[in-house]
């Protein structure tokens, strides 16, 4: 790893750190069962609406665009640049997952070429039965730099295995813009039924 590269991913670290951390008793992402919309912090400048249907609510800037469904939800901006993803399933046979193989299939979602890790992933149990791995990396789409976080959970309990993973990213030449914007759509996704 270069200076360079070692220098951006504090960087990543420290900008979505606050960010993320801003607020949040249990680190750069909240579980979704627990969001509270109000206390969603707005990017200035920024108009925001509400979102929901049958399965999330989640706070949008104006014009971006949300597709999801029972079990995801995606909010990107107007040109698809910048992403918020959250995907999750629950129910299954406990250890049927790594979260190293969750890390790795949402790597693989973000359509990224040339993906390098800037740091991670960070594992860290937050419970006996509930786990968190944090990965910050970079790659390309579309011809540009992109940067990424990723954010996958596992949560064994007696009715089985749930598993949760969050992707935000943008171009890196436009993070820090985008930042306050994918912070206030992550902080705010609440799963409605």
């Amino acid at each position: 790893m270069d200076g360079r590269t070692h220098s951006r991913g504090r960087l990543i670290t420290w900008m979505v750190g606050a960010a993320l951390l801003c607020g949040s008793a249990v680190g750069p992402f909240i579980p979704a069962m627990a969001r509270d919309t109000a206390h969603a912090a707005a990017a200035a400048g920024v108009r925001y609406h509400n979102y929901s249907d049958g399965y999330f609510g989640v706070i949008v800037p104006d014009g971006w665009i949300v597709s999801d469904g029972r079990n995801g939800l995606e909010v990107s901006s107007p040109t698809g640049a910048a992403r918020y993803e959250y995907g999750y399933a629950y129910g299954g046979p406990v250890g049927e997952y790594t979260l190293s193989q969750l890390t790795s299939l949402s790597i693989t979602g973000l359509q990224l070429s040339r993906v390098k890790i800037l740091q991670g992933p960070v594992t860290k149990t937050m419970s006996a039965t509930w786990r968190r791995q944090t990965t910050e990396l970079e790659g390309r789409r579309a011809g540009q730099l992109v940067l990424a976080l990723v954010q996958t959970q596992i949560i064994d309990n007696a009715d089985g295995e749930a598993i949760i993973a969050e992707e935000i990213s943008a171009p890196a030449a436009q993070w820090r813009g985008f930042l306050p914007q994918l912070s206030t759509v992550q902080r705010s996704v609440r799963v409605l039924g």
